[in-house]
């Protein structure tokens, strides 16, 4: 009897209220601590999303490389004086005609580069 008397004073009723309440209370902070490290794995895998937001396809279509682009040729001659040049130049070239060094100047050949690559070719030749 002095068991059942002394168990009823000291609050056993309360114990069982403050038992359910740290139950709850350690959920609470579990279910905070999962949702934390979710958080933090998703964030990252964003983060090595992003390091790679362009990708070769963004370069594609940006830069258009399936486009054939062709480098410009600068030609400073002036197209009157393009007929008397190459036929006061024929020359330089003995065994070209006129349609030959013609044909290489519309390529984008200057006359001092098709001299040389002329003496290149007479010398593999000769």
């Amino acid at each position: 009897q002095r068991n059942e008397k002394a168990g009823k004073a000291s609050g056993e009723a309360e114990e069982g209220f403050g038992e359910t309440f740290m139950l709850l209370l350690m959920i609470g902070g579990l279910l905070l601590l999962v949702g934390a490290v979710y958080g933090i794995v998703q964030s990252r895998k964003e983060s090595e999303a992003a390091k790679d937001w362009v990708t070769d396809q963004h370069i594609d279509d940006v830069v258009h490389v399936d486009e054939q682009w062709e480098q410009p040729v600068l030609d400073g001659r002036n197209e009157t004086d393009e007929s008397t040049s190459i036929a006061s130049e024929l020359d330089r070239f003995p065994g070209w005609d006129e349609q030959m060094v013609q044909q290489y100047l519309d390529l984008g050949w200057t006359l001092d580069q098709l001299e040389e690559y002329y003496q290149q070719q007479v010398a593999e030749q000769g």
